[in-house]
């Protein structure tokens, strides 16, 4: 890289002093007007940024809630194309159905020639393992 491609560049902060190595006081004073002139340009473009996002809810906002009372209007506007009639109840006749079940002797049944799983702790397992090698 050559040094004719080299930039000297100086950083500032806002409250550096007009003591500040090599400035006078007419610079450090335009640096520093130069900054907070910068900072308000910032500040206003997020402010305005801030206030179009605001806009563009509240404008959303309204149209949702336009919509919700337009359904609700056409709603209240429908009519039924065809009259409702209750189904009629019916009557069961519970008399032939007995209420002596043997479904819970069955089941007991079933579960009686079913293996029971046993659970054992692991410990227990491998001193079991280690008697049979």
């Amino acid at each position: 890289m050559s040094d004719d491609k080299l930039v000297l560049m100086k950083i500032f902060r806002m409250n550096d002093e007009p003591t500040a190595k090599g400035l006078s006081r007419e610079e450090a004073d335009k640096i520093q007007k130069e900054l907070s002139q910068q900072n308000q340009t910032q500040a206003k473009g997020f402010q305005e940024t801030r206030m179009k996002e605001t806009k563009m809810e509240r404008d959303f906002m309204t149209k949702e809630r336009e919509k919700e009372v337009a359904r609700k209007k056409l709603l209240k506007e429908m009519s039924p194309e065809i009259e409702w009639n209750f189904p009629t109840l019916l009557q069961l006749d519970l008399s032939h159905v007995n209420l002596q079940s043997l479904e819970k002797e069955k089941q007991k049944q079933r579960e009686s020639r079913v293996f029971m799983i046993h659970y054992m702790k692991v410990y227990s397992f491998l001193r079991i393992y280690l008697l049979f090698l």
